[in-house]
């Protein structure tokens, strides 16, 4: 590593990566971490080498690479800015050449910005919202930082997970700039509130980041250890102690104090540069997989810790401050703490996790295989049961499914994806018969777009008000607030409700007799007309077609009318499919 010394750093370093369990597991998934770790990396031996040579283009390169580890992980930037704090300090301060310091910092943070800026216009372009990367950081932060930061921390996924997604989209908050920002300010208005409790909890956080469990998130790494005998040698507990981190992170302490009181400016870049990457991952939450790029940086810092320990034993001071703290920390890195995970089964999270995999493919047994195991492994788990039920739906068992959901409901009374799905099977057999569980899904998810649908539906075919109110909702959130609802008519056509939609058009068009009412009408009647094969109901729809086209010739919506009527009853199915195609996946607007 440049400014390091010795080769045998580098190897030192990159040989406890290549041991580490962690390392080599979650760089086997499809995840940002094994990027960002590379370009972390990267960047920052690329700057070590720029704080040396001092050449703006050296320092470009360092900024623009360190900018690519913020596409993937935004914690990258903060790098960027202690490297331009470094120009202006060393070079500006210290030597007094401002226009070199300014001139070396500003091409690492124009390089880094210039990176970053296309995904910054693209946010913009599609969305017309200043969105610099991503708006899931607020989020994040907000898991780790609330008055029930153990129980966010461990929301599993799915329904648990979906319920804090969805809270600012209860106050009609839903994506961008605004949506990152509801987060944020509920962390703010936490710390405001509870300044001891916001703190007590940090320290908590930084407590568990030093420890030498590898702390599991949506998946345990430990049990994966069953499956891989190379896991199985290279992450490992016993007892309270844990590899690798019950090792690594002792020495890297050490070697972290030691590099601090060197006053090499090289070496001090290095060592902020894992003091930041550190507070950035301690300021959200801790997870094993989260903590792995702080892991990464620490490898060299451990090598380097050791080392100063050694020297010191080999002249005989087993009683100096290196050897001391090497072994105090080792006792403190490996105490043996609760998670806000703790709870959770794992194993049945597995089968689970497998189960709903084969159900997407299609693999209904296998899905219902996995899935039952899961349950026997957690027989209270109302997602299990959930799950059971949507496949057993699914393979037209719907007894053996209702029977599901309701041992879902059993287990939670308020599992709302249960209250949902049981409610629309009563509804199947009795209008209005799911209503009660539909709006007490939607007591406990103000958010939940399926159970606006299909209050919706119940209202309409009970011919009750509000059910176009409940649909334009349950639009809104599903699209996020991006897509304009379509006509009530159009949502009734997109149900199903062909019947409905015929009704309501007619009772509509007696009220308000305009083109796109004919339209939509004549729509309406075609797909009733085409289901029911009625050659007198597609006549129909062709009259109001034919008067809408003639009132507005230029209107798309009343092309798409005159296209779903048929001249010949004999081809309804075809000519109106074929014709309508092009309008189709449009809102229904004109």
């Amino acid at each position: 590593m440049p400014g390091f010394g010795p080769d045998r750093l580098e190897l030192g370093a990159g040989g406890l990566l290549a041991i580490s369990g962690p390392f080599i597991f979650y760089n086997t998934e499809l995840l940002p971490t094994g990027l960002f770790i590379f370009l972390l990396v990267a960047g920052v031996l690329i700057a070590l080498e720029a704080l040396e040579t001092r050449a703006a283009a050296k320092w470009a390169v360092a900024g623009g690479v360190l900018g690519l580890s913020g596409l993937a992980v935004p914690s990258g930037l903060l790098l960027v800015g202690l490297l331009a704090a470094y120009g202006i300090r060393h070079v500006g301060v210290a030597e007094k050449r401002w226009k070199h310091a300014l001139g070396l910092s500003g091409a690492a943070t124009l390089a880094a910005a210039a990176v970053i800026a296309p995904v910054t216009w693209m946010n913009y372009s599609r969305s017309g919202d200043v969105v610099l990367i991503s708006f899931n950081g607020g989020y994040n932060l907000f898991l780790g930082n609330n008055a029930n930061a153990d129980a966010t921390t461990a929301a599993r996924p799915g329904h648990e997970s979906a319920v804090l997604l969805e809270m600012p989209k209860a106050e009609g908050v839903f994506i961008g700039s605004d949506y990152d920002r509801w987060f944020r300010r509920r962390v703010v208005e936490y710390a405001a509130a509870d300044p001891v409790g916001f703190l007590s909890n940090n320290f908590k956080k930084t407590v568990l980041f030093l420890n030498s469990r590898e702390l599991p998130r949506n998946e345990d790494p430990y049990l994966m250890r069953e499956y891989s005998k190379v896991l199985a040698a290279t992450m490992w507990r016993a007892g309270p102690f844990g590899f690798p981190f019950g090792i690594v992170a002792p020495f890297a302490l050490v070697g972290l104090v030691s590099i601090f009181a060197s006053g090499d400016r090289r070496k001090r870049f290095f060592a902020w540069s894992v003091v930041l990457g550190a507070l950035s991952i301690i300021a959200f939450f801790i997870s094993s997989r989260h903590r792995l790029p702080a892991y990464a940086l620490l490898c060299p810092l451990a090598v380097v810790g050791g080392e100063s320990a050694l020297r010191k034993l080999r002249g005989g001071h087993l009683l100096s401050p290196s050897v001391i703290g090497v072994v105090a920390l080792l006792v403190l890195c490996n105490v043996p703490l609760r998670a806000p995970t703790d709870g959770v089964n794992f194993r049945a999270e597995l089968e689970l996790q497998v189960g709903a995999a084969a159900f997407e493919a299609g693999d209904l047994g296998l899905a219902e295989q996995h899935i039952r195991r899961s349950i026997e492994l957690e027989p209270e788990s109302a997602e299990a049961w959930t799950w059971l039920g949507d496949v057993l739906s699914a393979a037209g068992r719907a007894e053996q499914a209702k029977d599901a959901f309701e041992r879902a409901l059993r287990a939670d009374g308020t599992f709302a994806p249960a209250l949902v799905r049981l409610g629309i099977l009563n509804e199947q057999e009795l209008i209005g018969s799911g209503e009660a569980l539909l709006r007490a899904a939607l007591e406990v998810r103000p958010a939940y777009g399926l159970a606006h649908f299909a209050l919706g539906d119940s209202l309409a075919r009970q011919r009750r008000k509000g059910w176009e109110d409940t649909f334009r909702k349950g639009w809104t959130i599903v699209t996020e607030g991006t897509v304009e609802p379509p006509d009530p008519a159009e949502f009734l056509l997109r149900r199903g409700h062909l019947e409905l939609a015929v009704e309501y058009g007619k009772r509509r068009l007696e009220q308000t007799d305009t083109a796109e009412h004919r339209a939509r009408l004549a729509v309406a009647l075609a797909e009733l007309g085409v289901r029911e094969q009625n050659a007198l109901m597609l006549e129909e729809a062709s009259r109001h077609a034919r008067t809408a086209v003639e009132a507005e010739p230029n209107s798309s919506l009343c092309a798409f009318g005159f296209g779903a009527r048929t001249d010949e009853p004999g081809r309804p199915v075809r000519r109106t499919r074929a014709t309508c195609e092009g309008c189709r996946a449009g809102t229904g607007r004109r």
